[in-house]
């Protein structure tokens, strides 16, 4: 029952027909069943697909390709510099917490979601 339902339902009673204690728990159980629950737990597995992500396509993240380098006083070659695509990683995160809105929306839906971990 939504809030839209409860209300009409409310009002369609007479005025003595539910006491307040009633009429605040009914509203309370609406208030916890609609809420969006995205855990610590769900936040912890998205995290953990980005470091994975990342760790499994350096190449893609790292722009090798613009690395810099100099050449110390003891002749030892130093990397200075290498950029990074944050283009890929914002793109990345964008795309896997927008999934974990829609798992918690499909979940409020369906009442269960299928995991789609690769």
């Amino acid at each position: 029952m939504t809030k839209n339902q409860t209300l009409e339902a409310l009002g369609n009673q007479l005025d003595s027909f539910y006491s307040l204690e009633q009429v605040i728990g009914i509203i309370k159980n609406i208030e916890e069943s609609s809420s969006k629950k995205i855990t610590i737990d769900k936040i912890t597995d998205v995290i953990e697909e980005v470091v994975c992500y990342i760790e499994y396509n350096v190449n893609e993240i790292v722009d090798l390709d613009n690395a810099e380098f100099e050449i110390s006083y003891s002749n030892q070659l130093e990397c200075t510099s290498v950029g990074i695509n944050s283009n890929e990683i914002r793109d990345l995160l964008i795309d896997k917490f927008s999934g974990l809105v829609q798992e918690e929306q499909e979940e409020d839906q369906t009442g269960y979601v299928e995991s789609e971990c690769n």
